[in-house]
């Protein structure tokens, strides 16, 4: 799930990064902070993706194991997946914050023009 939903993201940042390509031309250094951005954004959903992934098969092994205890380590198995479902819940809010510190980055640092020169301020 994970890697086809990093590689619709994929698609769709490279069709909108060709669109603003075309409509902006970026000065080189904003284009040396877009390539540190995006190795930023890639290895952090990245590394998200991947324990997202061991959270879900740990998860899965916790039901297999679940079938066979008796009513003695019902609460023991209860508290265990509650960790994981926060464990979840707390991987997908770091994903979104992640994708907002993202958009404004790019929003902030790099689409916008540089600061200019002494000379030309108000």
């Amino acid at each position: 799930m994970c890697s086809l939903f990093c590689s619709f993201l994929d698609t769709q940042l490279l069709r909108h990064s060709f669109v603003l390509q075309t409509v902006v031309s970026y000065t080189p250094e904003q284009v040396k902070d877009l390539m540190h951005l995006r190795l930023l954004f890639y290895s952090r959903i990245g590394q998200l993706c991947r324990e997202r992934k061991a959270l879900l098969r740990h998860m899965a092994d916790e039901q297999d194991v679940g079938a066979n205890i008796g009513l003695d380590d019902v609460s023991v198995r209860l508290s265990e997946v509650s960790d994981l479902a926060e464990q979840l819940r707390a991987n997908g809010a770091d994903e979104y914050r992640t994708y907002m510190q993202f958009s404004s980055a790019f929003s902030r640092g790099v689409s916008l023009p540089y600061p200019p020169n002494k000379t030309n301020r108000f």
